[in-house]
């Protein structure tokens, strides 16, 4: 969940939002970095502007959406994201790898599978070059390598972003070590149309800036900064710092926007939140945006299907001693904190199911992580109301069912 600002000079520092392939679609993407943080409030000076790329290609011959985002400033950048197989719908996390530099041009991708039974990440060698992304993807063995072959892809029902970082920190003191650190990457929509307006509204909102004044979204942001910073000095005036724990002296605070799905007018989005303040670790959790693009709407789990606990906690059970490997008939309580599960708060869509979130703690321990569980649409086909069957394609699945 923390930003990773690598040093590497692998990546062009690219400030338009355009595709490159040089069709037609490149009049959605035409306005530039500049314009949109602009018009939000923000100046140069002080933020790491970024770029939101969507590709579409194989790996290994079979289809798959890649979400990416990347930031730079000079010859600092982070690049991250999320992929799924197109065949299976579940979102696989991307981070830039600390060992990034390789051979010329290569910059290394580490994945992050939802699927605890994983041995082993494994990770992308690949390119930028024009509208492509292209390499291989590897276990950690090298005992697999397959292709990796990617283009940029956008259409009328893809959301275009751009992305605004904060990187800031505030020492305790001058002569001493300890400091809070702060950084928010943020996606804003590209676009003054009515849909690029609302999905603007729904990310404004979810950082607690639902009205901004006249410094616009970026005075909001700066405030929220200087609050955090405030609050962290505020905890240490009246004590006398050990010199010897000084290291649960720092903080750090870093809020992440990532891309899901971005596709047939829904964009889902992944709010990451990092917060340390002290003691044996942080604590992390997301916030998932799902967004009907179409209709300027926030969907909650009610408006995509029926809430019935009776039918759905069953299905994510099994799931769970399935991703737990508790047998059938064994307590969920001699590997999980409970002996039953609910439907969790947290869920997020793609194109071949739902996911279910669990945040820390809520039913496993801190080692365990967030704890998610993928219920593909064919279980759910009767729970699911008939408009979202239809916005998504569902109706042969129920066809077949």
């Amino acid at each position: 969940m923390i930003n990773r600002f690598i040093k590497t000079v692998s990546l062009p520092v690219v400030l338009v939002f355009a595709a490159c392939g040089g069709n037609e679609q490149e009049t959605t993407k035409t306005p530039s970095v500049q314009d949109v943080i602009a018009e939000e409030g923000f100046t140069e000076e002080g933020i790491i502007t970024g770029e939101y790329r969507r590709y579409k290609g194989t790996i290994a011959n079979q289809p798959v959406t890649v979400n990416i985002s990347i930031n730079n400033q000079q010859n600092y950048e982070r690049v991250e994201g999320k992929y799924y197989y197109d065949k299976i719908g579940v979102n696989i996390s991307l981070y830039m790898s600390e060992d990034t530099t390789l051979d010329d041009g290569e910059i290394s991708l580490t994945e992050y599978s939802p699927d605890r039974n994983v041995e082993e990440p494994a990770r992308w060698r690949v390119r930028f070059s024009g509208d492509s992304l292209v390499g291989t993807w590897e276990n950690w063995s090298n005992e697999k390598t397959y292709p990796i072959i990617l283009q940029e892809d956008y259409n009328g029902s893809v959301q275009n972003f751009s992305l605004v970082s904060i990187v800031d920190s505030a020492k305790y003191a001058d002569t001493i070590e300890p400091k809070a650190e702060y950084s928010c990457s943020i996606l804003i929509p590209v676009g003054n149309d009515e849909k690029s307006s609302f999905i603007r509204s729904v990310i404004y909102s979810s950082m607690g800036c639902d009205t901004v004044g006249l410094n616009g979204f970026a005075g909001c942001l700066e405030d929220k900064k200087k609050a955090y910073f405030k609050d962290y000095l505020s905890q240490f005036e009246q004590e006398d710092l050990d010199a010897e724990d000084l290291f649960y002296y720092r903080w750090n605070m870093s809020v992440t926007y990532d891309v899901m799905y971005n596709d047939n007018d829904i964009v889902v989005i992944d709010k990451g939140i990092y917060e340390y303040t002290g003691g044996a670790h942080g604590n992390y959790g997301s916030d998932y945006l799902n967004i009907d693009r179409a209709n300027k709407k926030l969907w909650k789990l009610s408006d995509i299907m029926q809430v019935d606990t009776a039918r759905i906690v069953p299905m994510l059970e099994a799931q769970i001693r399935k991703d737990f490997l508790i047998e059938k008939g064994e307590p969920l309580n001699t590997r999980l904190l409970d002996d039953e599960v609910e439907i969790p708060a947290s869920f997020y869509i793609s194109n071949k199911g739902i996911t279910f979130v669990y945040g820390l703690y809520e039913i496993a321990s801190y080692a365990d992580g967030m704890v998610n569980v993928f219920i593909p649409y064919n279980k759910l086909m009767n729970l699911l109301k008939p408009e979202f069957k239809q916005r998504m394609g569902l109706e042969a699945i129920a066809a077949n069912k």
